[in-house]
């Protein structure tokens, strides 16, 4: 499949090239920082609320968009994922942890079905595969379903967490009903 590539300032967009408007978006961050600082995760929660209204606008119901994010990328996804005020398709985590813990109770009600995946390397350094895992307990403490893969690989993919993504991602934005 062929895309049209536009380079923003605060982002870049895919946009398939074929005809037709798009019915689903993944909102993909990238990872940079390990540490947890809570004026930096809110104000990466609000401008990922910008980017999601972004696609709302354009058409994309809440419930076709998926969060992911790799890193910090991905503990960006899981605080904005968990207080966007509608449901949404899901949020992938990859190398990641939940930030805020403490805070989860402004979670939205809304996110309470949410499907969350979260991918870790066992071999990880930079984010250890135990903070990867208390996350996923306290999220499943919390009433969340939380789908969860590890990998014998480091902070990094693995063509087998690849495809992984690629089903649970089909399975969340499959050709609309």
């Amino acid at each position: 499949m062929s895309y049209r590539l536009e380079e923003r300032d605060d982002c870049v967009v895919l946009t398939p090239a074929r005809a037709g408007d798009p019915d689903a978006a993944v909102i993909w961050l990238h990872g940079l920082g390990a540490v947890e600082d809570e004026t930096g995760i809110r104000t990466s929660g609000t401008l990922v609320e910008q980017y999601i209204g972004r696609e709302r606008g354009a058409g994309i119901a809440a419930h076709r968009i998926v969060l992911a994010g790799f890193s910090q990328g991905g503990a960006i996804a899981l605080h904005a994922g968990l207080r966007h005020e509608a449901a949404l398709a899901g949020v992938l985590a990859l190398s990641t942890y939940l930030p805020l813990q403490q805070q989860l109770a402004e979670a939205a009600s809304a996110s309470k079905g949410l499907a969350i995946l979260m991918c870790h390397g066992r071999h990880d350094p930079i984010v250890p595969i135990d903070l990867g895992e208390r996350s996923r307990d306290v999220l499943r403490a919390a009433g969340y379903t939380v789908g969860w893969k590890e990998y014998p690989m480091q902070h990094q993919v693995c063509a087998e967490e690849i495809a992984d993504i690629a089903s649970w991602l089909r399975t969340r934005l499959g050709p609309a009903a």
